[in-house]
Formats: C-alpha cells, sequence, structure tokens
C-alpha cells in the first residue's frame, strides 16, 4: 500500500479476502466527557484534554499528529494564522479539529488518534474491515485493517466514517464533518429503493436486538428468524462487513429459537468466519 498525494490508500498487489493490512496502536487517546443531550461532546471540555495528550507526545509524534487532515468550518482557526508553527506551541483548537478530524470511538468508550489509518479514504461500499482489539499487553485498542473481499491491483482501499444503514441523505449528513459531499459510485447512483431497504434493514436491527435481550412473548419465532436471515445475508451480499460480526449471530440465535437446527448451524458456522476475520477469540 501507498499513500497518495492528498489521502488515500491503494493496493499495490493483488490482495486476498482476510489479508491484514494494517495494524495501529493509537497515538493519542482520550477519555471524553459525557454526551450532552442534542449537543453531543462539549468541545470546551474536551479541548484541554487533546491539548494534554499532545504534551506527552514525543516530537516526532507531535509531527506525526499535525500531519493529519484538519476540517475547519466557517471561520475556525482564523486567528491562528499568524501563530507559530513550532510543534511545541500548537494551538489547542487545531490539536482539537485535527482529533474531530479523524479520530475512531474504541469500544471502551475512548477515543483515539490513528494517523495511518486515518488515511484511507471513505466510500459507501467499503472493501475493508475497519475495527479494533484490545491488547491487554499494553492496554490499548489497536485499530486493524482487514481485506473483506479479494482487492485488486491498483484498486483504492476504502473504509466507511458512518453507519451505512441509513439513506444516501443521512450518510452525506454524518459525512459534512469531514469536510466532503460524498460522491462514491453508491451515493452517484442511489434511489429510493436502496435507501429504503437500508433503512428497513437498520430497522430491523435495532428491532432484534432489542428481542435478542428482551424477547416478547407475541412474537413468532419464526417471522424473527426469517428477519434475521435476511438481514445477515443482506449484510453479506453487500458487503457491509462492519455489521458482519452482528448480524450473523443474530441469524444464529433467532433460527436456534425457531427450533431450525440447520439454519442456527449454518449461521452460527458464519459467524465463527466473521469473527475470525476481525481477530477476534471465538467464543461459541
Amino acid at each position: 500500500m501507498t499513500p497518495d498525494k492528498g489521502r488515500g490508500l491503494f493496493a499495490v498487489v493483488n490482495i486476498s479476502r482476510g489479508t491484514r493490512l494494517l495494524v495501529e496502536d493509537p497515538l493519542v487517546t482520550i477519555t471524553p466527557p459525557p454526551l450532552v443531550p442534542s449537543m453531543g461532546f462539549s468541545l470546551a471540555v474536551i479541548e484541554p484534554l487533546v491539548a494534554e495528550a499532545y504534551a506527552q507526545l514525543t516530537r516526532t509524534q507531535k509531527e506525526q499528529y499535525l500531519s493529519c487532515h484538519e476540517v475547519r468550518f466557517g471561520d475556525e482557526g482564523k486567528d491562528e494564522e499568524s501563530q507559530t508553527d513550532d510543534v511545541a506551541s500548537v494551538p489547542s483548537g487545531r490539536l482539537l479539529r485535527i482529533l474531530r478530524s479523524n479520530a475512531y470511538n474504541t469500544r471502551d468508550g475512548r477515543v483515539g488518534l490513528y494517523p495511518l489509518v486515518a488515511l484511507i479514504n471513505h466510500d459507501c461500499r467499503p472493501n475493508v474491515l475497519n475495527t479494533d482489539l484490545w491488547v491487554p499487553e499494553t492496554l490499548t485498542w489497536q485499530r486493524i485493517i482487514v481485506a473483506a473481499r479479494d482487492i485488486a491491483a491498483g484498486e483504492e482501499i476504502v473504509t466507511t466514517y458512518v453507519p451505512l444503514l441509513a439513506d444516501t441523505a443521512t450518510r452525506r449528513s454524518r459525512l459534512s464533518q469531514y469536510g466532503f459531499t460524498c460522491m462514491c459510485k453508491t451515493c452517484a447512483a442511489s434511489s429510493s429503493h436502496e435507501d429504503g431497504t437500508r433503512v428497513r434493514m437498520r430497522q430491523i436491527l435495532d428491532a432484534l436486538e432489542e428481542l435478542e435481550e428482551q424477547p416478547a412473548p407475541n412474537q413468532s419465532p419464526e417471522i424473527l428468524a426469517g428477519h434475521a436471515a435476511d438481514l445477515a445475508a443482506y449484510i453479506a451480499g453487500n458487503g457491509f462487513v462492519d455489521y458482519a460480526v452482528g448480524t450473523s449471530r443474530l441469524a444464529a440465535v433467532f433460527a436456534g429459537r425457531a427450533g431450525d437446527t440447520e439454519t442456527a448451524s449454518y449461521w452460527t458456522a458464519v459467524h465463527r468466519a466473521n469473527l475470525a476475520l476481525a481477530g477476534e477469540d471465538i467464543a461459541w
């Protein structure tokens, strides 16, 4: 893989599905404050946390931090133009914008910056799995990039920055925080039918996750098993690999509740394969 002149990574050889392309430790990690209802995180609270984490970095690490893409909105950063470029005295506002433009949430609720992973561009049909794995030895969440399908030489490696089970307008709205309007092939060729299907599958996923925890006695196990299988098949067929582990598990669980052992065995095998792709320990 080689970075292009802007952002993005490209395959220079044919890559087989399951190939681990990148493993990266976070450059910085912060624990954000509680979410403010309807507003998200308080930037005023996060800014000093980011500045403190940055101050702990070596000079080389600071240069790596500052090499990351920075999205500005409106007059953001206008008063910083005349300030020094010394990596030791960077305005905290710039540090926050870089984190906002590139960071990933980790599964324990923290936020981490992974500069190499940040080079990977977005596409609404990604060809890699972008996930995190806990490393007990270093007490960090490593970012893992794995080929979700065979990738041809010269094909760009792309991930997703936002949840994909949403219509085009919602995805583009979420992506606007990264400073661009998505014009990938999926968005350019979007239709009301495809948008409707994505939204419906999101609704099915939410309902099944709730019913997995709190089963409803008035719900037909066979119907729920059918919905779960349809959802898992849709995810697999469209390559939405970020959802694959969860939806294959749901398909296995609901098939088992319906007494369909053959289908449950099939989806259990798929679930194990999805876990293995992600590098997860296989628990069942």
